[in-house]
Protein backbone atom coordinates (compact mmCIF):
# COMPACT_ATOMS: atom_id res chain seq x y z
CA UNK A 1 0.00 0.00 0.00
CA UNK A 2 2.78 2.54 0.71
CA UNK A 3 4.22 1.82 -2.74
CA UNK A 4 0.82 2.46 -4.35
CA UNK A 5 0.54 5.78 -2.50
CA UNK A 6 4.08 6.73 -3.50
CA UNK A 7 3.49 5.91 -7.17
CA UNK A 8 0.23 7.90 -7.14
CA UNK A 9 1.85 10.98 -5.56
CA UNK A 10 4.76 10.90 -8.01
CA UNK A 11 2.48 10.42 -10.99
CA UNK A 12 4.21 7.19 -12.02
CA UNK A 13 1.34 5.81 -14.07
CA UNK A 14 3.04 2.66 -15.37
CA UNK A 15 4.25 1.65 -11.92
CA UNK A 16 0.85 2.41 -10.35
CA UNK A 17 -0.95 0.26 -12.92
CA UNK A 18 1.52 -2.53 -12.33
CA UNK A 19 1.16 -2.41 -8.55
CA UNK A 20 -2.65 -2.30 -8.66
CA UNK A 21 -2.73 -5.20 -11.11
CA UNK A 22 -0.42 -7.21 -8.88
CA UNK A 23 -2.45 -6.41 -5.77
CA UNK A 24 -5.73 -7.47 -7.39
CA UNK A 25 -4.19 -10.59 -8.90
CA UNK A 26 -2.56 -11.83 -5.70
CA UNK A 27 -5.64 -10.96 -3.64
CA UNK A 28 -7.73 -13.03 -6.03
CA UNK A 29 -5.34 -15.98 -5.75
CA UNK A 30 -5.25 -16.20 -1.98
CA UNK A 31 -8.82 -15.11 -1.25
CA UNK A 32 -10.18 -17.77 -3.62
CA UNK A 33 -8.13 -20.35 -1.74
CA UNK A 34 -9.50 -19.08 1.59
CA UNK A 35 -13.07 -19.28 0.30
CA UNK A 36 -12.56 -22.83 -0.97
CA UNK A 37 -11.06 -23.90 2.36
CA UNK A 38 -14.05 -22.56 4.29
CA UNK A 39 -16.43 -24.19 1.83
CA UNK A 40 -14.91 -27.65 2.18
CA UNK A 41 -13.68 -27.68 5.79
CA UNK A 42 -16.04 -25.20 7.46
CA UNK A 43 -18.44 -27.87 8.73
CA UNK A 44 -15.89 -30.25 10.31
CA UNK A 45 -14.00 -27.27 11.73
CA UNK A 46 -17.16 -25.91 13.37
CA UNK A 47 -17.97 -29.36 14.77
CA UNK A 48 -14.50 -29.53 16.28
CA UNK A 49 -14.45 -26.02 17.75
CA UNK A 50 -18.11 -25.30 18.54
CA UNK A 51 -19.73 -28.76 18.43
CA UNK A 52 -22.37 -27.22 16.18
CA UNK A 53 -23.37 -28.36 12.72
CA UNK A 54 -25.36 -25.15 12.28
CA UNK A 55 -22.20 -23.07 12.74
CA UNK A 56 -20.57 -25.22 10.06
CA UNK A 57 -23.40 -24.38 7.70
CA UNK A 58 -22.80 -20.66 8.29
CA UNK A 59 -19.07 -21.00 7.65
CA UNK A 60 -19.72 -22.92 4.45
CA UNK A 61 -22.23 -20.37 3.16
CA UNK A 62 -19.83 -17.51 3.89
CA UNK A 63 -16.99 -19.28 2.07
CA UNK A 64 -17.87 -17.87 -1.38
CA UNK A 65 -18.02 -14.39 0.19
CA UNK A 66 -14.42 -14.56 1.37
CA UNK A 67 -12.93 -13.34 -1.96
CA UNK A 68 -15.31 -10.36 -1.88
CA UNK A 69 -14.31 -9.49 1.70
CA UNK A 70 -10.57 -9.79 0.99
CA UNK A 71 -10.82 -7.81 -2.24
CA UNK A 72 -12.95 -5.09 -0.66
CA UNK A 73 -10.44 -4.69 2.16
CA UNK A 74 -7.46 -4.38 -0.18
CA UNK A 75 -9.24 -2.02 -2.57
CA UNK A 76 -10.35 0.10 0.38
CA UNK A 77 -6.73 0.57 1.44
CA UNK A 78 -5.59 1.34 -2.11
CA UNK A 79 -8.30 3.98 -2.54
CA UNK A 80 -7.32 5.70 0.68
CA UNK A 81 -3.72 5.72 -0.51
CA UNK A 82 -4.85 7.46 -3.70
CA UNK A 83 -6.78 10.19 -1.89
CA UNK A 84 -10.25 8.68 -2.33
CA UNK A 85 -11.24 8.82 1.35
CA UNK A 86 -14.51 10.60 0.55
CA UNK A 87 -15.57 7.86 -1.86
CA UNK A 88 -14.67 5.19 0.70
CA UNK A 89 -16.72 6.98 3.36
CA UNK A 90 -19.66 7.40 0.97
CA UNK A 91 -19.77 3.71 0.06
CA UNK A 92 -19.31 2.68 3.70
CA UNK A 93 -22.23 4.92 4.69
CA UNK A 94 -24.51 3.44 2.04
CA UNK A 95 -23.37 -0.03 3.04
CA UNK A 96 -24.35 0.67 6.66
CA UNK A 97 -27.77 1.91 5.52
CA UNK A 98 -28.30 -1.19 3.38
CA UNK A 99 -27.23 -3.49 6.21
CA UNK A 100 -29.62 -1.88 8.67
CA UNK A 101 -32.46 -2.05 6.15
CA UNK A 102 -31.63 -5.66 5.35
CA UNK A 103 -31.60 -6.64 9.02
CA UNK A 104 -34.94 -4.94 9.62
CA UNK A 105 -36.55 -6.59 6.59
CA UNK A 106 -34.95 -10.04 6.45
CA UNK A 107 -34.03 -10.95 10.02
CA UNK A 108 -37.58 -11.07 11.43
CA UNK A 109 -38.75 -13.27 8.58
CA UNK A 110 -35.82 -15.63 7.92
CA UNK A 111 -33.71 -15.30 11.05
CA UNK A 112 -30.02 -16.13 10.74
CA UNK A 113 -30.37 -17.14 7.10
CA UNK A 114 -31.67 -13.67 6.37
CA UNK A 115 -28.67 -12.17 8.14
CA UNK A 116 -26.35 -14.28 5.99
CA UNK A 117 -28.01 -12.84 2.90
CA UNK A 118 -27.43 -9.36 4.29
CA UNK A 119 -23.71 -10.11 4.71
CA UNK A 120 -23.41 -11.57 1.20
CA UNK A 121 -25.25 -8.69 -0.47
CA UNK A 122 -23.35 -6.09 1.57
CA UNK A 123 -19.99 -7.62 0.65
CA UNK A 124 -20.96 -7.76 -3.03
CA UNK A 125 -22.09 -4.12 -3.01
CA UNK A 126 -19.03 -2.65 -1.29
CA UNK A 127 -16.62 -4.77 -3.33
CA UNK A 128 -18.23 -3.78 -6.63
CA UNK A 129 -18.50 -0.07 -5.84
CA UNK A 130 -14.99 0.31 -4.42
CA UNK A 131 -13.38 -1.69 -7.23
CA UNK A 132 -15.27 0.24 -9.92
CA UNK A 133 -14.18 3.52 -8.35
CA UNK A 134 -10.57 2.36 -8.11
CA UNK A 135 -10.49 1.36 -11.77
CA UNK A 136 -12.10 4.64 -12.79
CA UNK A 137 -9.68 6.81 -10.80
CA UNK A 138 -6.56 4.87 -11.80
CA UNK A 139 -7.59 4.31 -15.43
CA UNK A 140 -6.67 0.64 -15.09
CA UNK A 141 -8.53 -1.60 -17.54
CA UNK A 142 -10.41 -4.59 -16.07
CA UNK A 143 -8.58 -7.90 -16.44
CA UNK A 144 -11.22 -10.34 -15.29
CA UNK A 145 -9.35 -13.53 -16.17
CA UNK A 146 -6.22 -12.46 -14.29
CA UNK A 147 -8.06 -11.23 -11.19
CA UNK A 148 -11.09 -13.53 -11.01
CA UNK A 149 -11.14 -16.23 -13.67
CA UNK A 150 -7.83 -17.97 -12.98
CA UNK A 151 -8.23 -17.85 -9.16
CA UNK A 152 -11.81 -19.15 -9.44
CA UNK A 153 -10.68 -22.04 -11.66
CA UNK A 154 -7.92 -22.98 -9.22
CA UNK A 155 -10.36 -22.73 -6.30
CA UNK A 156 -12.84 -25.06 -8.03
CA UNK A 157 -10.13 -27.64 -8.74
CA UNK A 158 -8.85 -27.44 -5.16
CA UNK A 159 -12.41 -27.70 -3.81
CA UNK A 160 -12.85 -30.93 -5.79
CA UNK A 161 -9.58 -32.23 -4.40
CA UNK A 162 -10.67 -31.12 -0.92
CA UNK A 163 -13.91 -33.09 -1.18
CA UNK A 164 -11.89 -36.16 -2.11
CA UNK A 165 -9.54 -35.62 0.82
CA UNK A 166 -12.49 -35.15 3.13
CA UNK A 167 -13.85 -38.53 2.03
CA UNK A 168 -10.46 -40.19 2.58
CA UNK A 169 -10.11 -38.59 6.02
CA UNK A 170 -13.71 -39.25 7.06
CA UNK A 171 -12.64 -41.90 9.55
CA UNK A 172 -10.24 -39.55 11.31
CA UNK A 173 -12.67 -36.63 11.19
CA UNK A 174 -15.34 -38.78 12.82
CA UNK A 175 -12.98 -39.93 15.57
CA UNK A 176 -13.67 -38.87 19.13
CA UNK A 177 -10.07 -37.81 19.63
CA UNK A 178 -9.61 -34.05 19.27
CA UNK A 179 -5.91 -34.23 18.28
CA UNK A 180 -6.72 -36.80 15.58
CA UNK A 181 -9.51 -34.67 14.14
CA UNK A 182 -7.33 -31.58 14.25
CA UNK A 183 -4.52 -33.42 12.45
CA UNK A 184 -6.96 -34.60 9.79
CA UNK A 185 -8.21 -31.04 9.27
CA UNK A 186 -4.67 -29.71 8.96
CA UNK A 187 -3.68 -32.46 6.53
CA UNK A 188 -6.74 -31.86 4.39
CA UNK A 189 -6.28 -28.10 4.43
CA UNK A 190 -2.59 -28.26 3.51
CA UNK A 191 -3.28 -30.79 0.75
CA UNK A 192 -6.01 -28.63 -0.69
CA UNK A 193 -3.82 -25.50 -0.51
CA UNK A 194 -1.02 -27.35 -2.32
CA UNK A 195 -3.39 -28.31 -5.15
CA UNK A 196 -4.74 -24.76 -5.44
CA UNK A 197 -1.28 -23.16 -5.52
CA UNK A 198 -0.05 -25.76 -8.02
CA UNK A 199 -2.92 -24.91 -10.37
CA UNK A 200 -2.45 -21.17 -9.88
CA UNK A 201 1.31 -21.25 -10.48
CA UNK A 202 1.16 -21.57 -14.31
CA UNK A 203 -1.92 -19.32 -14.41
CA UNK A 204 -0.07 -16.29 -13.11
CA UNK A 205 1.01 -16.86 -9.51
CA UNK A 206 4.47 -18.02 -10.57
CA UNK A 207 4.89 -14.94 -12.75
CA UNK A 208 4.03 -12.61 -9.88
CA UNK A 209 6.27 -14.40 -7.38
CA UNK A 210 9.23 -14.25 -9.76
CA UNK A 211 8.51 -10.59 -10.46
CA UNK A 212 8.41 -9.79 -6.74
CA UNK A 213 11.72 -11.57 -6.18
CA UNK A 214 13.31 -9.64 -9.05
CA UNK A 215 11.88 -6.40 -7.71
CA UNK A 216 13.35 -7.03 -4.27
CA UNK A 217 16.71 -7.87 -5.80
CA UNK A 218 16.84 -4.62 -7.75
CA UNK A 219 15.31 -2.41 -5.03
CA UNK A 220 18.64 -0.88 -4.00
CA UNK A 221 19.43 0.11 -7.57
CA UNK A 222 15.97 1.63 -7.97
CA UNK A 223 16.43 3.67 -4.79
CA UNK A 224 19.63 5.14 -6.23
CA UNK A 225 17.83 6.24 -9.41
CA UNK A 226 14.21 6.91 -8.44
CA UNK A 227 13.38 8.39 -11.84
CA UNK A 228 13.84 4.91 -13.32
CA UNK A 229 11.54 3.36 -10.75
CA UNK A 230 9.14 0.86 -12.23
CA UNK A 231 7.51 -2.42 -11.35
CA UNK A 232 10.39 -4.50 -12.63
CA UNK A 233 9.89 -8.05 -13.73
CA UNK A 234 6.24 -7.58 -14.68
CA UNK A 235 5.38 -8.90 -18.12
CA UNK A 236 2.07 -7.13 -18.56
CA UNK A 237 -1.15 -8.77 -19.60
CA UNK A 238 -1.39 -12.41 -20.55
Amino acid sequence: MPEITQAHIRGERARLDCLLDRMLRLTGCFSALAGALFWVWGEPLALLLYHSQEAGFYLRVLGPAMPLMYLESMVDGAMKGMGEQKAVFRYSLWDAVLRIAGVLLLLPRWGMKGFLWVILLSSAYTCQMNTARLLHVSGLKPRLWRWLGAPALAALVSAGAGEGLRTLLAGWLGSGSTPTRLAALCAGGFGMAAVCLAVQWPLGLGEEVRAILRTEKSRREQQKSPENRNCSGHRGEN
